[in-house]
């Protein structure tokens, strides 16, 4: 496996993953519909802000997650702190084939471990919603810890759910 700099030519796969309802849903909780039916437009727009104007390792970047040459997902970093070194995370496996298989585990620990090698991350966070069982997993297996709960916070498929806190500091963190 391995993250790679992002290529346009990756956005109409991307608007497939992110048209997906279940898998829009599991990312993007409450903001699905704000998550969903981009049009190819709006993803090169998006791909401009958030690929290309990124020139600098503190302003978050965006990686592709490659398997065997194979595109099945993305993977981020933003809102980074210098005076903390920490960072907010994100990743999406998009390639349902690639689901309950380790990937996502395996691509945040690379994103984990790039980031404190190369600006000194320490700190790592991110949140999703309490339903999205499969992330939660995953992250408690990269080491991140809940940290906390934020109530009755989403609201997903007609009620209300809860945004599960995570978080990762690397003098906890096992390679």
């Amino acid at each position: 496996m391995e993250l790679r700099a992002p290529k346009r030519e990756e956005l109409e796969t991307m608007i497939e993953w992110r048209n997906d309802p279940l898998l829009a849903k599991l990312a993007a909780g409450t903001n699905a519909h704000l998550w969903s039916g981009l049009t190819i437009e709006q993803m090169e727009s998006w791909y401009g802000t958030h690929y290309q104007q990124a020139n600098s390792l503190e302003k978050g970047r965006i990686y592709s997650i490659y398997h065997e040459d194979r595109f099945i997902g993305y993977c981020d970093y933003r809102e980074y702190h210098p005076l903390t070194n920490s960072c907010t995370v994100g990743m999406v496996i998009g390639d349902r084939d690639y689901w309950d298989r380790g990937f996502g585990s395996e691509a945040m620990q690379l994103l984990v471990e790039y980031l404190h090698k190369t600006i000194a991350v320490r700190r790592f966070q991110l949140d999703t919603w309490a339903g999205n069982i499969r992330a939660i997993k995953c992250y408690e297996k990269c080491g991140f810890q809940i940290e906390g709960t934020l109530r009755d916070n989403e609201w997903v498929d007609g009620q209300y759910e809860d945004t599960v806190l995570v978080g990762l500091l690397m003098d906890e963190h096992k390679s």
